[in-house]
């Protein structure tokens, strides 16, 4: 009970001090959840992920994520199933086009279990992060980045990595489509926010991973009905699950926790590769 009270205190006056990731608001549109947020532009954020880049080039470290060094293995077991699915069945080639991949973080974290295939690991992302990439990784025989899906070399077979990135664009319908029309065999949708409801939530995303760094910027939180169907006709549902335990969030029409933080596999519809 004194356990319950204190959870409960904690929450309603220090909830923003407890939880380093959380979603606040209900906002009737994108612009309004803007002039809330810094956005992913803001260029400390870019500074911080250049200089943790630096250091996993230099092997410093593993990898990093959003700006934060990994020493010790940890590697993301779905997505690493489906990547090696993809692989054999494509005789040990892999072509993974990775979508908001930073500066190729999922790359260096799970590259030692990829080692022997025939993989190109290609980040398509925004301009300023595409210029620092090719420059901090010219000459890189594996890891490339490009402007936009189209530019893309090989096309044949590939494997589409989105992994927290949907969300945080307001016009996310238009690069699904984009992404879809290079005709991947697997679209792998990761950290996802989904909800049982009938429309998507406007809400901003708050991060605090130290007491130097903290950021905000527009989310998305998408009804699950409406972000399966951006994927039909041509593509099915393979498998999902949950990318992390649960979501701390003030929003309303949601509770103060959700656990649909999610990762979505979808498999492109052929003749041969349907499911029955």
């Amino acid at each position: 009970m004194i356990q319950r009270i204190i959870h409960k205190i904690r929450d309603t006056f220090f909830f923003e001090q407890t939880y380093p990731i959380y979603w606040k608001g209900n906002f009737p549109d994108w612009e309004t959840a803007m002039q809330q947020a810094k956005g992913y532009d803001d260029a400390a954020i870019l500074e911080r992920i250049k200089k943790a880049a630096m250091a996993v080039k230099e092997g410093k470290a593993l990898f990093e994520r959003d700006g934060k060094l990994f020493y010790k293995p940890f590697y993301d077991y779905p997505l690493l199933s489906f990547l090696l699915k993809a692989a054999l069945e494509n005789n040990g080639k892999l072509r993974v086009l990775d979508f908001g991949g930073s500066l190729g973080s999922t790359w260096f974290q799970h590259r030692a279990l990829l080692q022997g295939l025939d993989i190109q690991w290609y980040v398509v992302e925004q301009p300023h992060y595409v210029a620092l990439g090719q420059e901090l990784f010219q000459g890189d025989k594996v890891l490339q980045f490009y402007y936009q899906a189209a530019d893309i070399p090989e096309k044949a077979g590939l494997f589409v990595l989105a992994s927290g990135v949907f969300n945080y664009i307001e016009n996310y319908q238009n690069f699904i489509q984009q992404l879809l029309s290079v005709e991947p065999y697997y679209c792998f949708v990761h950290r996802i926010p989904l909800y049982d409801g009938s429309k998507n939530l406007i809400t901003c995303q708050f991060i605090q991973q130290d007491k130097n760094f903290r950021t905000s910027f527009p989310s998305w939180i998408f009804s699950q009905q409406h972000f399966l169907a951006q994927f039909t006709p041509d593509y099915q549902l393979l498998a999902e699950g949950k990318s992390l335990d649960n979501i701390a969030a003030r929003v309303a029409g949601l509770p103060r926790w959700f656990h649909n933080f999610c990762w979505l596999c979808f498999m492109k519809n052929t003749p041969q590769r349907t499911l029955r």
